[in-house]
């Protein structure tokens, strides 16, 4: 997964968290809901879009990357049984 790919992941993490759907990302872009979809499932947005979302959704890029690694440091390692039941 591309970092892009999981800063848009993370962002409709936050959006569903804060019970924020489509269609009010899209009347605060002043966009239709459709082209929401659309930019969220194709990942495409510009750098000042895609702030401006963060920022409805009340919170930051760094905050974004701050969850993503989070995320990547819960798991270190894995328990003999973990191990055995992948092999």
């Amino acid at each position: 997964m591309t970092q892009h790919t999981a800063l848009v992941g993370e962002l409709k993490k936050v959006l569903k968290e804060s019970g924020r759907t489509y269609a009010d990302v899209a009347s605060s872009l002043g966009l239709s809901e459709p082209s929401v979809k659309r930019m969220f499932a194709s990942g495409q947005f510009s750098l000042d879009r895609f702030d401006r979302i963060c920022q409805f959704a009340g919170v930051e890029i760094g905050d974004l990357i701050e969850r993503l690694e989070r995320g990547r440091a819960l798991i270190t390692e894995l328990t003999e049984e973990q191990e055995q039941g992948l092999m």
